[in-house]
């Protein structure tokens, strides 16, 4: 029993000196990204937010239908179109809300 002991410990601190001097010969291996990863973050941080970008202005309630009576003067000839809720959670342009709303004016 006494010898299963002490051969468990030698084996056990062999084991451990090897991974230090592992560790030391090695003390950080720097992971380089690849170029899928480099494209993956450029991609992300070039994607545009919704918050950061106010050139594009919202309308809503009584200016959206100021908005919509300017572009498509008989209102909205869709059927069951809810081209205000879109107006006042998206931005649309111009041309959307006409090809939306009053399409046969294009």
């Amino acid at each position: 029993m006494f010898k299963r002991v002490v051969v468990a410990l030698v084996v056990l601190s062999a084991m451990v000196t090897a991974s230090l001097e592992e560790a030391s010969e090695n003390p950080r291996k720097a992971v380089e990204p690849t170029k899928e990863d480099l494209e993956k973050m450029l991609n992300y941080l070039l994607h545009p937010r919704s918050h950061g970008h106010r050139k594009l202005k919202r309308h809503c309630g009584v200016s959206a239908l100021r908005k919509l009576e300017t572009l498509c003067p008989d209102f909205c000839t869709v059927p069951g179109n809810t081209i205000l809720h879109s107006m006042c959670t998206t931005r649309m342009t111009d041309e959307d809300i006409r090809t939306g709303c009053c399409p046969e004016l294009e």
